[in-house]
């Protein structure tokens, strides 16, 4: 397993390293440095994601040998669902490529402007192939983020159609019914008012039958 590797899934899961398990149960005196270095490393993951790879010093930090021991004491690996999820996102028509052509772009910019700047006393020079290799790192890891993102976007965009379109056939449904019940109405009216005016003309030839007008008798 590539070190770098390591550092983009524990970005990526953005979860409490595995290794507070094995922390946990350590004898005392070896707990507290355990959790202290475990606790350094979770914040520099923590960091990373909030700034989706782009700080460089936790980047150091999370990529350091303490934590990527940590990691690897607690078989930490979430490769399976980084690659389920890419498989997920492109069936669902996110192209992940196209978030993370243009962050590899700025890579050699970067790099260029990392190796320019000035290095304190305290730290050794930077080695530009590893801070290439960071930065693309960080760059797919920002390109994953990127692509959840759109599709979730996504998901909720096509949420939304569908349940425009669900409210919309519930709209047709009942314009439909009222329609239909206003038409119903409507032939009840006519029914009745047709069965009122044979009743009235049945009642007037009735009375002139019985005023003595016989023609009006035998009419049916």
């Amino acid at each position: 397993m590539r070190r770098s590797k390591n550092i983009t899934w524990l970005i990526v899961a953005g979860a409490v390293s595995a290794a507070s398990m094995t922390a946990a149960n350590q004898p005392n005196s070896n707990r507290s440095s355990t959790t202290s270095q475990e606790d350094r490393c979770r914040a520099a993951s923590a960091r990373l994601s909030e700034t989706r790879g782009r700080d460089e010093e936790a980047g150091e930090i999370a990529m350091s040998k303490p934590c990527v021991a940590l990691r690897n004491a607690s078989a930490f690996d979430v490769r399976g669902g980084m690659d389920e999820m890419t498989r997920t996102l492109r069936d669902e028509g996110v192209d992940i490529e196209s978030f993370l052509r243009p962050r590899l772009a700025e890579c050699p910019r970067a790099v260029d402007a990392q190796m320019r700047e000035p290095v304190p006393e305290n730290r050794p020079r930077p080695v530009r192939s590893e801070l290439r290799e960071r930065c693309e790192e960080n760059a797919r890891v920002a390109a994953y983020s990127d692509g959840v993102n759109e599709l979730y976007r996504l998901r909720q965009e096509r949420f939304a159609n569908e349940n425009a379109a669900f409210e919309g056939e519930l709209r047709r449904i009942d314009r439909e019914t009222n329609e239909a019940q206003k038409a119903y109405q409507q032939q009840v009216e006519q029914d009745r008012a047709d069965h009122e005016a044979r009743m009235a003309d049945w009642r007037r030839r009735v009375a002139l039958c019985e005023s003595g007008q016989t023609e009006y008798c035998q009419q049916k």
